[in-house]
């Protein structure tokens, strides 16, 4: 009876820690879902993430759907920014939600400067501890190959954790980093395979990319690069960007910005997100007020805050990264993100078959 209850007493064990581990995923991937718009635009609705504190570092995290995780990707956020921006703000949340359906878990940090947002040297110290205990938590293995995206200082910041991180690729977006010269010369062939998305009108950031490009190129290390070009604010793209705020809400939205003089009569941005102009068109359209707002595109939240690292609504967090997306000065963007995924997966030689790009 005494072994009979032991073997009953352990496959209920299991049984709870496999119905916990799918728990998390069902969680996780309830939104990994596009849709279609009213206007017929396939878009992507804010993700609800899991959040988590280990030894002092906030981290956000989403497992993919299917039974097999076929790899691992670590996302840095810019300044200004959150762990959490990854799966809420509309460029990043694309990027996080096609991670996702080819198979791989997302985790993104926070960094430790709640002031700037930025990353430093107190984050290269205590993050690589912090995700192998998260990692092991959430139960995932530590042989899962592992891809790096950071954007801005989050771009900079992988050429200071690449090693520690296990990064077989990484990607940096709007940052002119690279490896030490030393490196490139004599350990040129355990450097990660490297990708860059720039932006062209950053005439300086993309010309510190053209440099650091033809340095690995000359030294053997697998790399690419993506030009990211302005685009135009169109009531379509509006709609496929920001499912949030509404058709008609964000075609008025654009009618008072042309009115404004913020954006052109095709449609292309005219100024930055932080000229004065645009904070009063956004505060004379309540943006901020709306703090609620994601209530209606996520049944869940989960441990997730009601504003943005900004302490902006999420609403206004979200137009502003698409208005500097159409700008294409310096932001994240989710322009190129199938490539830039297909170039990473090649290099960490992550399973990508049966997977169908988003």
């Amino acid at each position: 009876f005494f072994v009979a209850a032991l073997a009953v007493l352990g496959a209920t064990i299991l049984f709870l820690q496999l119905g916990l581990r799918k728990a998390a995923q069902l969680r996780a991937s309830k939104y990994h879902t596009h849709y279609r718009s009213t206007s017929g635009q396939l878009v992507t609705a804010p993700l609800s993430p899991v959040g988590k504190t280990v030894r002092a570092v906030e981290m956000f995290y989403m497992l993919p759907s299917t039974d097999k995780i076929r790899g691992l990707l670590i996302f840095f956020h810019g300044c200004h920014h959150g762990g959490e921006d990854m799966f809420r703000l509309p460029e990043d949340r694309i990027l996080a939600l096609a991670a996702l359906n080819r198979g791989l878990a997302v985790v993104s940090p926070t960094s430790s400067d709640r002031n700037t947002g930025c990353w430093s040297e107190t984050d290269t110290s205590v993050l690589p501890q912090s995700i192998d205990k998260l990692l092991t938590s959430i139960g995932l293995s530590d042989t899962l190959p592992r891809i790096g995206i950071g954007a801005s200082s989050g771009g900079a910041f992988l050429f200071s954790v690449y090693r520690q991180l296990k990064f077989k690729a990484i990607a940096s977006y709007v940052a002119a980093r690279g490896f030490e010269s030393s490196l490139l010369l004599t350990d040129a062939a355990s450097l990660p395979a490297t990708g860059y998305v720039h932006m062209p009108a950053d005439s300086v950031t993309s010309s510190g990319v053209a440099e650091q490009y033809s340095a690995l190129h000359a030294a053997g290390v697998p790399t690419q690069a993506w030009e990211i070009k302005q685009q135009a604010l169109t009531p379509e793209h509006c709609d496929r960007r920001l499912p949030e705020f509404g058709d008609r809400r964000c075609h008025a939205f654009l009618k008072k910005s042309k009115q404004a003089g913020l954006v052109g009569p095709d449609n292309r941005v005219l100024q930055s997100y932080t000229n004065g102009a645009w904070d009063e068109l956004m505060k004379e359209s309540k943006i901020d007020m709306e703090l609620d707002l994601l209530q209606s595109t996520t049944k869940k939240r989960g441990e997730v805050s009601p504003t943005a690292f900004s302490g902006r609504s999420w609403l206004r967090a979200s137009l502003e990264e698409v208005i500097a997306a159409c700008y294409a000065r310096h932001e994240m963007t989710a322009t190129y993100h199938e490539e830039v995924l297909d170039f990473l997966a090649l290099h960490a030689a992550i399973d990508q078959e049966g997977i169908e790009e988003s």
